[in-house]
């Protein structure tokens, strides 16, 4: 279509008037005093010639409003949302949670946030959905070493990259090991420039998005936890941490049911943001769901350091009958 029927700025504010006022077609004939179908012909104009684009976003999954406060009034949480899920679907709420912890974060991030990312599969999902675009003056930081073990499209450094690609935020990666074999070695490398640059900015952080690891039994199956599954932590470790009573993990520090850390010999030798500093972080939100991860959510929650938990509501029950 030419421009005949007016320039390129009409058409648009035409558009404006439209999508963004509300007012019908004849509306804004009538305001402007021209008919109708001119209006009709400047909108078509205005999208076919790509001044104005339409995007569809899907809608969110409703949450249980009623199961999300009790949550946060049993754990002292600031948030927590339950997203709703068909019966029998709560082993498959990861998409779905993905979604969802990407619109909460792009909602409430600032414009000079610094985000610590964690690293699993849940947090690989939240970077997909994560909507583009340029927030302020936002950083994204990488909150623990990787490991060779662990894909390649799954390592904290691809995954904090990705998160700062969505976000268009700078990042900082640290180029380590998860665990190393002695405090010692830790030490060292610390004291490196390279590392000691990032591990300063871990007392900056304003907001850390983390999965909850879950671990099985002895004879249970393959654990949803990407830090056993991918043996970042080795089998005598997993040997001695599991008799000391740990059933999950948050980033790299495991925990019992009642929400105690365990292996003070697995974190000196750690090499990530601390638990005293993930402390001292305004917001710390987990994204977890799943009837087999309802222990393990519980656990973490009972840890104190989360402010923000995303989950469904079927497991934000179980966590709550938990008490009863």
């Amino acid at each position: 279509m030419g421009r005949g029927d007016g320039s390129a700025t009409f058409a648009i504010q035409i558009a404006r008037l439209f999508f963004e006022r509300q007012l019908t077609k004849t509306e804004i004939g009538e305001k402007l005093g021209i008919s109708r179908f001119r209006v009709a012909r400047l909108i078509d104009q205005s999208l076919e010639e790509g001044l104005v684009t339409v995007e569809f976003r899907d809608i969110l999954p409703p949450v249980d409003d009623a199961l999300g406060r009790a949550v946060e009034e049993r754990f002292g949480l600031r948030l927590c949302l339950a997203m709703q899920t068909p019966p029998g679907l709560s082993q498959e709420v990861q998409p779905d949670l993905a979604r969802l912890a990407a619109a909460v974060l792009a909602d409430l991030a600032r414009p000079d946030e610094i985000i610590g990312v964690g690293w699993g599969s849940t947090i690989a999902a939240i970077a997909e959905h994560l909507p583009p675009g340029k927030r302020g003056s936002v950083q994204v930081i990488q909150l623990a070493g990787g490991s060779r073990r662990i894909a390649v499209n799954m390592s904290p450094s691809e995954l904090a990259r990705r998160f700062a690609e969505r976000l268009g935020a700078s990042y900082q990666a640290l180029f380590a090991p998860a665990f190393v074999e002695s405090p010692a070695l830790r030490a060292a490398l610390l004291r490196q420039d390279e590392m000691r640059e990032t591990v300063a900015m871990f007392s900056q952080v304003t907001f850390a998005v983390l999965g909850v690891g879950a671990w099985a039994d002895h004879d249970g199956a393959a654990p949803p936890s990407s830090l056993v599954a991918a043996a970042v932590i080795g089998h005598n470790d997993w040997e001695q941490l599991h008799a000391e009573g740990a059933i999950g993990d948050l980033l790299l520090y495991p925990f019992t049911a009642e929400g105690r850390f365990v292996g003070d010999g697995l974190a000196a030798r750690a090499i990530g943001i601390s638990l005293d500093q993930l402390r001292g972080v305004p917001r710390v939100m987990a994204v977890a769901g799943g009837t087999d991860k309802v222990r393990a959510i519980r656990g973490a929650l009972s840890t104190g350091l989360l402010t923000i938990l995303l989950t469904d509501a079927t497991s934000a029950a179980g966590v709550l009958a938990d008490d009863e």
